[in-house]
């Protein structure tokens, strides 16, 4: 069961990103019809991260049976040592240490332009969305996520734990009040 959930808050990770993506793109998007290339793109790419995803795993279960995956800490670096060796091994660590940092950098950018789209509809302070005139970045907001990401390590698993399961139900709870906001606005027009 453990496992199950250890793969599972992955997942749910990975959700929590294509949210905060899909919320980066919202607010620019309906703003310019030539954004509808980069929305496009931005869609098609999450695709495509979850077809990779679910090829890592088959791959995994043709290499193994499911009761010996079950016998492994990580099934799929055990597969590709199987297979491949530690020249192998070692490239799936690589591609694992970009993908954390490239899921880090979305997470900032996201968050951000989240601040910044917020900013300006009032809801939280102006300072969050105050724009880097050289960059064209909500330099504020980019700061203070930074140093809040670069701090959160150091407060321990349980600490970490703790805000990635209050985001979830966060994230649940901003989602499903769009969807009704979104309901509403349909039945109206």
């Amino acid at each position: 069961m453990k496992k199950l959930l250890k793969n599972s808050t992955f997942f749910i990770f990975l959700v929590l990103v294509a949210m905060c993506v899909f919320t980066a793109i919202a607010e620019p998007a309906f703003l310019k019809i030539s954004n509808i290339l980069s929305t496009a793109r931005a869609f098609s790419s999450i695709a495509i991260a979850a077809l990779l995803y679910i090829t890592v795993n088959t791959a995994t279960a043709v290499v193994f049976p499911w009761q010996d995956v079950l016998k492994e800490d990580w099934a799929t670096g055990a597969a590709v040592k199987a297979v491949l060796g530690n020249f192998g091994l070692f490239f799936v660590g690589v591609a694992m240490l970009c993908a954390v940092l490239s899921g880090m950098n979305a997470f900032l950018l996201s968050a951000s332009r989240l601040c910044y789209a917020m900013s300006n509809a009032d809801a939280i302070p102006k300072w969050f969305g105050k724009v880097d005139h050289k960059t064209q970045v909500p330099k504020n907001a980019l700061v203070l996520l930074t140093v809040l990401s670069l701090a959160a390590p150091f407060l321990g698993r349980q600490v970490i734990n703790w805000v990635v399961d209050m985001t979830s139900v966060g994230a649940s709870l901003s989602f499903a009040y769009a969807c009704a906001a979104a309901l509403k606005l349909a039945r109206q027009d």
